[in-house]
């Protein structure tokens, strides 16, 4: 009989994976509600990353992304959206996003934190400046440049993406100087 009981009392995985937590100590009391261990398969990895809510209107299922480990842009993996949560969380102002691999995961450890680039839109042989060098970006962008050692204010139509270097879609010309601290012309 007590073999029996004993059954009752033996957690078995639902499938082969990971504990990634086990939020119990030996000996402390639970109910039907507790959560015993966190366990995740290495199979479905997948990525999960918080979006800004001003970004959310630009993402698609399906769309690109590279992820890469902190730090160590020369590991690069292939992924893409194939989650996009329909709720945004009110005190981060982001949802979340998960990017599946293209292939079979990598041997990534559970919880890495990861750089996460998504391919929004591909301009071939654009011209990028540095997101400082452009002054009045939202009203009228313009930026420095340097013709006959004198500076000329040239305006500039820019695509304006939260990254260090930006598209200048007109007003530029390749190998031009561009002053990179407008505000102090």
């Amino acid at each position: 009989e007590a073999e029996t009981l004993l059954q009752d009392y033996i957690l078995r995985a639902p499938f082969s994976g990971y504990v990634l937590k086990r939020p119990v100590d030996n000996g402390q009391k639970v109910g039907t509600e507790t959560i015993i261990y966190e366990i995740a398969t290495a199979d479905q990895l997948d990525v999960e990353a918080e979006v800004d809510e001003q970004y959310l209107s630009e993402l698609r299922l399906g769309m690109p992304a590279t992820v890469a480990p902190l730090g160590n842009q020369r590991q690069k993996y292939e992924t893409q959206i194939c989650y996009i949560a329909k709720e945004v969380n009110t005190q981060t102002g982001a949802a979340i996003v998960r990017f599946c691999f293209n292939g079979a995961p990598p041997a990534l450890s559970i919880g890495l934190s990861l750089d996460v680039n998504i391919l929004i839109e591909r301009h071939d042989n654009a011209l990028t400046v540095p997101r400082v060098a452009v002054a009045g970006i939202g009203s009228a962008p313009h930026v420095f440049v340097v013709k006959n050692n004198r500076l000329e204010r040239r305006p500039v139509q820019v695509i304006d993406w939260q990254s260090e270097r930006i598209v200048a879609l007109a007003g530029l010309a390749a190998q031009e100087q561009v002053v990179l601290n407008p505000k102090a012309v």
